[in-house]
């Protein structure tokens, strides 16, 4: 029991949360226009500059998943 049902328990409650925070429609379209405003000229360029600096941070680590995730998803 501890090594399948508790681990499969936790991750479809943890997904169902991540889903129902994180997928709904209207804060993914608020995000986007304020990237599309915020992002002109230099300042894409510096967050091409931060995003490649926090991929070659760790090799392979958090940082380095929590950068490939942003890069990803924008």
């Amino acid at each position: 029991m501890p090594v399948v049902i508790i681990p499969l328990v936790a991750s479809l409650v943890v997904g169902l949360l991540m889903f129902l925070l994180l997928a709904v429609r209207w804060p993914r379209y608020l995000r986007a226009d304020q990237l599309a405003r915020g992002l002109s000229g230099s300042s894409v360029i510096l967050l091409g500059v931060i995003l490649g600096l926090m991929m070659c941070f760790d090799l392979g680590g958090p940082v380095n998943k929590a950068a490939y995730a942003f890069a990803t998803a924008g």
